[in-house]
């Protein structure tokens, strides 16, 4: 299998901030934040092995697969010292290229809206807010596979702050996108979410960590936040109130000020 981006859109010259996109979006679910290659940065947009306009359906592919493809991205593009943004299975994604990569030639990762562990147990509720099991997980991916089309609509609402009507225009465009996806594609890779447990993995990482929450997602708990306190610090947790799972998207203009002062105020490796 080639780990490899599909499809790498590059703006600005400056520091490096590559952004990881979500479970069945693409690199364009972060158009707020290219306002930032206006102000001193190189921005790395990668669409992620299966996602994008122009990938190719993989029913194969593990999250391992989608950081291998980052560990080549950062390479072809010389981004030493980049400040990796994941937001939802994005982080995952740059959590894994952490664990077995390393982030000593990285600024430090910025986390928007995700959890280290997706599905719920008896021993951990900071899951999906709907209290899903890994076991309830793979039952949806097996409906996933074989009806992704009466899905993106549902996943494009997730995406709104919870309680608040979504914007029509831009629920479209997100419900569009999504639907462009391949099912089982994007089944392995909820199953992959399933099995997923990052929380010992996000603890040894002496890379330094952000995570930015949106305090009205719709996908997870507010007690998370506190969760990522007692494991990153006080300092290194930030809730956006209003936000809902994409505080990029909420909160353009505070996300992009928290992402300049990160890269900013951390210096380069030596």
């Amino acid at each position: 299998m080639s780990a490899i981006c599909p499809r790498v859109i590059t703006l600005g010259a400056g520091a490096p901030i590559v952004f990881l996109h979500g479970w069945a979006a693409n690199a364009d679910f972060f158009a707020p934040q290219r306002t930032l290659a206006d102000q001193g940065f190189r921005l790395i947009l990668p669409d992620l092995p299966g996602h994008g306009p122009q990938a190719q359906p993989d029913p194969s592919l593990s999250i391992a697969d989608l950081a291998d493809s980052i560990a080549n991205l950062l390479e072809a593009q010389a981004a030493f010292g980049a400040l990796l943004v994941g937001w939802s299975m994005g982080a995952s994604v740059a959590i894994d290229y952490l664990h077995r990569f390393g982030g000593r030639d990285l600024s430090g990762l910025v986390i928007l809206d995700m959890t280290p562990k997706v599905a719920n147990e008896a021993s951990w509720r900071f899951g999906l807010s709907t209290g899903e099991t890994a076991r309830d997980m793979e039952r949806t991916a097996a409906h996933l596979a074989q009806a992704w089309p009466k899905f993106p609509a549902a996943i494009a609402r997730s995406l709104f702050p919870r309680g608040a009507p979504p914007h029509p225009e831009r629920r479209a465009w997100f419900e569009a996108a999504l639907s462009a996806n391949d099912g089982p594609t994007m089944a392995a890779l909820w199953s992959e979410l399933a099995r997923l447990d990052q929380r010992e993995a996000l603890g040894e990482q002496s890379c330094p960590i952000l995570a930015v929450l949106g305090g009205a997602s719709a996908l997870y708990r507010p007690g998370l936040a506190d969760w990522y306190r007692a494991i990153l610090g006080l300092r290194s947790v930030f809730v956006v109130d209003s936000a809902g799972h994409a505080p990029h998207w909420d909160a353009p203009e505070m996300v992009n000020a928290l992402l300049a002062k990160r890269l900013s105020a951390i210096p380069l490796p030596t």
